[in-house]
Parts: C-alpha cells; sequence; structure tokens
C-alpha cells in the first residue's frame, strides 16, 4: 500500500506525518451532470460518447416503498448511478483533479476514499502544511458541488516520537467543525494506527479470523481434506492475505497472533492435534508460513 510506505519511511527517517482521512457526504449522488460532461470532454472523450453519457445519465428517477406503498418518482438532476459497473469510474474522473491545488501533501484518492497527509521533520510543520492544504482541498470539492462531511472526517497524528502533539492540535473544516482526532482509521479495508504498528489491525482481523475458524470446525466431519483445503483457501486465506504487504512493517511479536491462528486452520485441515509442529502442518498441507507467503 503506497501510502503505509510513505508514512513508514518517513517515521523511520524521524520524521513526523499529519493525516486527513476525508469523508463526502452522498459523493456518489452528488456529482454535477454538466460538469461531469465537460471534465469527460477535457480528457479526450468525443462528443458522440459524451451524448452517450448525457443519455445515460437524464431521465433518472427514484421512488420509495413503504409497506407495499410506493411514492411517487422524483427525477434525479445530479449523481451517477450506484452500484453500475461505470458509477465508480465516472465518480473516479469527476473527483481525480480535486487534489491538484494543494501545496504541501501527497494526495491519494481511492473512488470516494481519499486521504491526504503531509510529511515535515517537525510535528508543528506537519500539522500546519496538512491545514493550509485541507483549507484548499475544501475550495476545489465546493467547485465541484460536492459537500464534505466534517463530522465524519477525521484527522490522525503519525510518530514514533514520546514528545508528540497527539492531543494538543485541532483542525476545522470552513464552517467551523472540529475534526475529530483519532489513534487508529480503517482505510480500505486495513486498520492504521498512529505509531503505524499494525496492532489494530491485528486485533481486529484476528476476531474476523477466529470466527471463521469456529464455524469451520462446527461443520468439519462432513469434509473430505481436499473439501476443507479448498473451504480455507477460499474463505479464510482471502481474508488473511488481504493487504498483507503492510505486514512488512509489523514486528514478529504483533504478527504472533496471525500465525497462532493460520497454524489453527491447518489443523482444521490435516486433523493434526495441537502438538503437532507447525513444520509439520506446512508439510501435510503443502503451504508455506506466513512470513514467507
Amino acid at each position: 500500500m503506497l501510502v503505509v510506505n510513505y508514512i513508514a519511511n518517513a517515521l523511520d527517517d524521524r520524521k513526523h506525518c499529519a493525516a486527513l482521512f476525508v469523508d463526502l457526504s452522498k459523493a456518489f449522488d452528488t456529482v454535477d451532470h454538466a460538469i461531469l460532461l465537460s471534465k469527460l470532454s477535457s480528457i479526450g472523450v468525443g462528443t458522440d460518447a459524451c451524448r452517450w453519457f448525457y443519455d445515460y445519465l437524464k431521465d433518472r428517477t427514484q421512488a420509495v416503498m413503504v409497506d407495499g406503498v410506493k411514492s411517487d418518482s422524483l427525477q434525479l438532476l445530479k449523481g451517477v448511478p450506484q452500484g453500475s459497473i461505470i458509477g465508480p469510474l465516472l465518480f473516479s474522473l469527476y473527483i481525480n483533479n480535486v487534489g491538484d491545488d494543494v501545496r504541501y501533501c501527497k494526495f491519494h484518492l481511492y473512488a470516494d476514499d481519499t486521504v491526504m497527509y503531509s510529511i515535515a521533520p517537525t510535528a508543528d510543520q506537519a500539522l500546519m502544511q496538512l491545514e493550509s492544504d485541507f483549507r484548499i482541498l475544501q475550495g476545489s470539492l465546493l467547485q465541484l458541488k460536492l459537500v464534505l462531511n466534517a463530522k465524519k472526517t477525521n484527522v490522525m497524528f503519525f510518530s514514533r516520537s514520546k514528545l508528540s502533539v497527539r492531543n494538543t492540535f485541532v483542525i476545522t473544516s470552513l464552517d467551523g467543525t472540529q475534526i475529530k482526532q483519532v489513534s487508529a482509521y480503517k482505510y480500505l479495508g486495513v486498520w492504521l494506527d498512529d505509531r503505524l504498528s499494525f496492532k489494530k489491525h491485528v486485533t481486529e482481523l484476528g476476531k474476523k479470523l477466529k470466527f471463521k475458524i469456529g464455524f469451520l470446525y462446527r461443520n468439519r466431519a462432513c469434509l473430505s481434506f481436499v473439501n476443507r483445503k479448498q473451504i480455507v483457501q477460499a474463505t479464510f486465506m482471502s481474508v488473511l492475505d488481504y493487504g498483507d504487504i503492510i505486514y512488512m512493517h509489523a514486528s514478529a511479536n504483533t504478527l504472533k497472533p496471525l500465525d497462532a491462528i493460520y497454524h489453527c486452520a491447518l489443523r482444521f485441515i490435516t486433523g493434526d492435534s495441537y502438538k503437532t509442529h507447525h513444520c509439520i502442518l506446512y508439510q501435510h498441507v503443502g503451504w508455506a508460513s506466513l512470513s514467507v507467503r
């Protein structure tokens, strides 16, 4: 994950990082059609294609049904269809240059998940840069007619220094709302904590995997070795492997709980006892340890 690499390298260099995780109110529903079509034209989409997109977006309606009673239809004058294949792409094109004017921060967009962060030699400088660019970002959002959800936008200060400003700084939005400071935030499915230790991520992931293992063991008797291996691969390993590149930044001690859960999954496949050494489990299943996967 690019964001993690930048922040980890900064902390390794004894620098400080202030990050803002931006939340937009009804992001997909507030896309202005005229601005979107103008952006499509500016990136080289032809007249006929733009006309097709116009026809695709116009004359959409919505209604609500409660207890079998349907409301009158309401015409949608803005927004891109959620749940569609092309909706996230159109939104990404709509917002892709929203961070072009920021001066100090790195800026990353993934659909409507937005993070901006400043890296500097001192904590005060990192925070000052973040606050300055946050004002610029809000101006860009207003130009796109997008609404910042200040109550769900979070700020986090990353540092490995014992003397930090974690509890002393305040950042506010243009309307005066104080941005909530957090010590951990779930970004794209990965929990980031202010020490970048990933202890929070391992804890939350462990809870999720233990639940899955418990369910699998309750149904073990009716499954063959091949079936058990396939099920673990599909339902367990897919969760464990998600975002596993971040583990290179976590200590071996932090990752120990995941090793224990992984070994439990291997025992579910093989039927071996808890006294069986994990190296034997790897041989029986034909999988490597987590550290080399």
